[in-house]
């Protein structure tokens, strides 16, 4: 084969391997880093299980044990109830941060005004004691994902991406920016 044994045809089979190396080595380093931002949603900045996925799991079940409670005071009609159980059905079907942050602030508006109904309700003396301990659940894991390393974490490595020359191979090998959970 002479094409092969050719100098022009050496130099561009050397270059084209070269870019090829550089683009797959690049998109690998990238896709190592998104992988790290998209492990700190789910198992914490840390590793450590403290995380946005584990405290949004958590802030559901508070919000749908209000709920039950609140069933059995008045009927699934309830409109308190229902935007409840519609966050909640919304953040069991996101599939991205970006929807779990929606559905989040749906549960952000709904628990309150369930929690309110809950204290206007003559509850059974069983009952009684669990809205304000659930309500407290609830609040207080939102203020733990207001303060979790996630979205500063997400920054850095969108930032990464828009320097040069990530933000080269980005455009190149198709990584996208993490999602900010805002």
């Amino acid at each position: 084969m002479k094409i092969f044994r050719s100098r022009g045809m050496a130099a561009v089979v050397t270059i084209a391997a070269v870019v090829l190396s550089i683009l797959l080595g690049g998109r690998h380093s990238l896709k190592e880093l998104a992988s790290e931002v998209d492990a700190a949603f789910y198992f914490g900045v840390e590793k450590d299980g403290y995380s946005i996925a584990s405290d949004l799991e958590k802030r559901g079940n508070a919000a749908y044990n209000l709920a039950g409670i609140a069933l059995r005071y008045y009927g699934e009609e309830q409109p308190e109830i229902q935007a409840v159980e519609q966050a909640r059905d919304a953040l069991a079907q996101a599939d991205s941060v970006k929807e779990m942050a929606a559905a989040n602030r749906l549960l952000e508006e709904a628990v309150p005004l369930l929690h309110g109904l809950l204290k206007e309700t003559a509850l059974s003396a069983n009952d009684a004691k669990y809205p304000d301990r659930l309500y407290d659940e609830f609040r207080s894991r939102g203020r733990t994902i207001a303060r979790d390393g996630y979205n500063r974490l997400a920054a850095d490595y969108t930032r990464q991406l828009e320097r040069f020359p990530a933000n080269l191979l980005a455009g190149l090998t198709g990584v996208r920016p993490a999602e900010l959970f805002e």
